[in-house]
């Protein structure tokens, strides 16, 4: 785990201070690398950047393949980063470091009943995600399947895939429902004949999860960032474009940026994750602080 706080950061603070979960990308070789506390991958993916105000930053390594990765709930039980992250990840930061959602010494000022735990959905605005790749992939997860919980997510050539003419629903449902032996070791299933569509809609695909749960992302109001280079090595801008045509169809609020020339990796990134962040603190500012985005001229006019 890493974590970056403010300066002056006070731990006994009134109010809490918002908190940017930063889901890690996959990392070749498993190295230790984090681009929060990594000074050479925050300056390479653009990350660099200064927070325009008091800002708690908390990750931590998930592992990539073989062994784990992908920020999901394996059928087997053989891993349950849902469950670590919303259950176990989120409530902690919240209490130690006085940042996100509820804390129980701030009740007094707090809209939930005191039953509530650090994870519910007191102080939204007060909770963001963030990711690349991997990371990206688990951010959109999360911020769909609960996003009572969140305000905001940037989500950064997420690693979803679907059909060469962004038509097909991601990660061939129908497909990846076997036996396979590619399947059992990548998605933990030691019985995959006995599970059914529903475990993949749930827990794997950001679109199938944006589709089954669009009311519930709509009412909740989080804002959804999405980006994607159009030479993206991996493959990528399919899965992303037909993300944003479901957003967009689905009435759900998001910002999509498809990057001329971007790749998965290079120059374009110096751009994109200041962009990326720009979209996280706007949509922090206006949660915490909203103003009319049109002067009393412009209003009248």
């Amino acid at each position: 785990m890493s974590q970056v706080l403010p300066p002056d950061f006070d731990a006994a603070a009134s109010t809490p201070y918002p908190l940017v979960i930063s889901l890690h990308p996959a990392i070749p070789g498993g190295q230790e690398q984090h681009h929060l506390t990594d000074a050479a991958g925050a300056q390479r993916t653009g990350r660099d950047i200064v927070a325009p105000r008091a800002v708690v930053w908390a990750s931590f390594k998930n592992e990539p393949p073989p062994g784990s990765g992908m920020y999901m709930q394996k059928a087997d039980g053989s891993d349950l980063w849902e469950s670590f992250v919303i259950e176990e990840f989120i409530p902690f930061i919240e209490q130690k470091y006085c940042c996100g959602g509820d804390q129980s010494r701030v009740r007094a000022a707090c809209c939930c009943p005191s039953s509530q735990s650090p994870a519910d959905p007191c102080c939204r605005h007060q909770r963001y995600l963030t990711g690349i790749c991997m990371g990206g992939l688990g951010t959109l997860k999360y911020a769909f399947k609960y996003p009572h919980l969140f305000a905001g997510a940037a989500a950064q050539q997420p690693a979803m895939v679907c059909g060469d003419d962004a038509t097909v629903l991601p990660l061939e449902i129908d497909q990846m429902a076997t036996n396979s032996e590619d399947n059992i070791e990548t998605y933990g299933a030691a019985t995959m004949a006995e599970t059914d569509r529903d475990f993949f809609r749930g827990f794997i695909s950001p679109i199938a999860m944006c589709l089954d749960n669009a009311a519930a992302i709509r009412q909740s109001g989080v804002k959804i960032y999405l980006d994607v280079g159009d030479r993206d090595f991996l493959g990528l801008a399919n899965a992303a474009e037909l993300m944003h045509r479901v957003l967009w169809e689905q009435r759900i609020e998001h910002e999509y940026h498809l990057v001329h020339l971007g790749d998965h990796a290079g120059s374009s990134w110096r751009n994109r994750g200041p962009e990326a962040m720009d979209f996280l603190f706007r949509t922090m500012d206006n949660a915490l602080d909203p103003v009319d985005p049109l002067t009393p001229e412009e209003r009248a006019y």
